[in-house]
Parts: C-alpha cells; sequence; structure tokens
C-alpha cells in the first residue's frame, strides 16, 4: 500500500483537533509548510500510541505541563482526551498534583479550573 503524503489542508488539520485555539487556524493558513511541518510533529509525539507510552500517558504529560504553564484552556482540553482515552479521573487529579509538587499551588489551581471547564466524564 502507498502512504499519502499529500500535505493536509489546516481545516483537516483542526478537525483533528478536539479544540483550537483562536487565531492558530489563520496563523497556520498563512503558512502550508510551516503547518505540514508542525502537523507532523504533534502526531508523532502527542498522538502516536506506543505500547511503552500510550496516548492516554501522553494526555496525562500535557495536563501536567499546561497546569504548571497555567493554561486553564488547554489543560482542560487534554483532560477531555484523556478521558477519552481511558484516563480515570484520579489520574487526572494526580498529573495534576505531581505537577502541583514541583510548580505550587497556582498549578493546582490551574489544574481544578481545567477539571470545572473539561466536559464532564463520559460525554
Amino acid at each position: 500500500m502507498v502512504e499519502d503524503t499529500t500535505p493536509k489542508s489546516v481545516e483537516e488539520m483542526m478537525d483533528e483537533r478536539t479544540y483550537t485555539y483562536p487565531g492558530f487556524a489563520e496563523f497556520l493558513g498563512a503558512d502550508p509548510e510551516y503547518a505540514d511541518r508542525y502537523d507532523s510533529v504533534v502526531e508523532y509525539v502527542l498522538r502516536n500510541d506506543t505500547e511503552a507510552f500510550p496516548r492516554k500517558t501522553r494526555e496525562l504529560v500535557a495536563i501536567a505541563v499546561t497546569a504548571v504553564g497555567g493554561y486553564v484552556d488547554p489543560c482542560s482540553n487534554h483532560i477531555a482526551d484523556a478521558r477519552r482515552y481511558g484516563a480515570t479521573e484520579e489520574e487526572i487529579r494526580g498529573a495534576i498534583h505531581v505537577a502541583g509538587v514541583f510548580e505550587g499551588a497556582t498549578t493546582i489551581v490551574t489544574g481544578g479550573a481545567a477539571l470545572d471547564r473539561a466536559e464532564p466524564p463520559g460525554e
């Protein structure tokens, strides 16, 4: 079977994501080559499901990183994705707790706000 190497359109890239940041599609649309390379990195790093590091685990790491950064909406989006890939509420809170040990109370506050904004489990 021959692999299709045609770059995805920005619309296709956005459709694959469960969320899009304001202005992101416009930014990627302005430079299709950059958009294609960016999507390849995202595909390889975040969506590449391996036995050693499954998608659920990758999403839990993303939750911790976005909580540390103070990014409520991205953290909320990764919480929703983690749930879709089988993360339990205990695992999600655990990712936030671990991040909070290293970066303090603001990380816990960000994670808590993200939990409040994330779509409820099972939806």
